[in-house]
Order: structure tokens, then C-alpha cells, then sequence
């Protein structure tokens, strides 16, 4: 299942559950479930949002939020980042990228 976190969802980290509250529905997810996070980039900036976040989970659901999401910063940084090791070169790379690409910045072992 693709989950895409719009502008009126919502998305936070508690208690190492991914709580996604899109169109009034919620989806949840243990960290412990992540197999991998992207940051994939596109060359639509300065004009359109150019950079998402995803999260592929063990039961092959994916979660995408865009970087002008309200939720977007708090959660990659203050939530996520504390809970597994992110590759913050990759994240600093993609928020310097112009083209289409794709940043790997977690795999599970």
C-alpha cells in the first residue's frame, strides 16, 4: 500500500510507532518494521516541492512526505533520526540536488 501524507495528514514518531493520519485514517508502524529510507529528489525546484522522503516497510507498504510538509522536518529530524541511524550526508547531498535522484539514508541489516 502506498501511503502519501498530504497536506492536511499527518505524521509523527511516539513511543517508536510511525502514527500516519491520512484523510482521517490511521496507519501505523513500528520503527523496528523499517527496511529502508530515501530521500528522492527531482528537478522541479524552485517552483514545485523537490525532495520526499519514503519509508519502505517490511510489509511492503511505502510512506512518502514531502519536504514542505509541516511534519516533514520534525519527524526526519527530531523523531526518526533519534530512533535509527540516519546518513546525514546523503540527507545534506539531497538537499543540494537539482536533478532527479534518489538518496539512500537508511537500510536494515
Amino acid at each position: 500500500m502506498r501511503i502519501k501524507i498530504g497536506k492536511d495528514d499527518t505524521l509523527h514518531l511516539k513511543h517508536n510507532e510511525i502514527i500516519a493520519v491520512v484523510s482521517g485514517k490511521t496507519y501505523k508502524h513500528f520503527v523496528s518494521q523499517i527496511e529502508e529510507a530515501l530521500v528522492i529528489t527531482n528537478d522541479m525546484g524552485p517552483f514545485y516541492d523537490d525532495m520526499c522522503l519514503a519509508l519502505r516497510f517490511e510489509n511492503k507498504d511505502d510512506l512518502f512526505i514531502m519536504s514542505e510538509h509541516r511534519d516533514f522536518q520534525t519527524f526526519l529530524f527530531d523523531q526518526l533520526g533519534n530512533s535509527i541511524k540516519l546518513n546525514y550526508e546523503q540527507i545534506i547531498n539531497a538537499a543540494s540536488s537539482f536533478e532527479n535522484n534518489i538518496f539512500p539514508i537508511y537500510k536494515k541489516l
